[in-house]
């Protein structure tokens, strides 16, 4: 049997705000959309070969993905910095590209999490 890490470390959202489901669900749908929105920035700049831009979106998404301990995500995040701070285009693409791979498990942990606190709430 092989054991999966988690996309997303609760525990780090639960260090940062406190054990608190309702501030944690405003935060997590936050993110998805605050994320979606970044990855469309990130993508925008790389095709444009903006060094610039995709750094300034890689960092601010880094420090949101570390917020939740979505650690793969906050990687490669950190590693697309580097690429645009060194203006190598092919680099930067290739993490954009691995971003939005890495950004898909995130979104798939944090929409089943949203679904079944909202499933819990109704049967209460």
């Amino acid at each position: 049997m092989v054991l999966v890490a988690p996309a997303v470390r609760l525990d780090r959202l639960t260090a940062m705000v406190g054990d608190n489901p309702a501030v944690q669900a405003q935060l997590l749908a936050l993110f998805l959309s605050s994320g979606r929105s970044n990855l469309a920035a990130i993508a925008a700049a790389a095709k444009h070969g903006s060094a610039p831009e995709l750094y300034t979106a890689a960092h601010k998404f880094k420090s949101a993905a570390r917020s939740i301990g979505a650690d793969a995500l906050a990687q490669t995040c950190e590693a697309l910095e580097r690429q645009a701070k060194s203006g190598d285009p092919a680099g930067c693409r290739l993490f954009a590209e691995q971003l939005a791979a890495h950004f898909e498990p995130v979104a798939d942990f944090i929409a089943a999490h949203l679904a079944a606190r909202d499933q819990l709430q109704h049967e209460e």
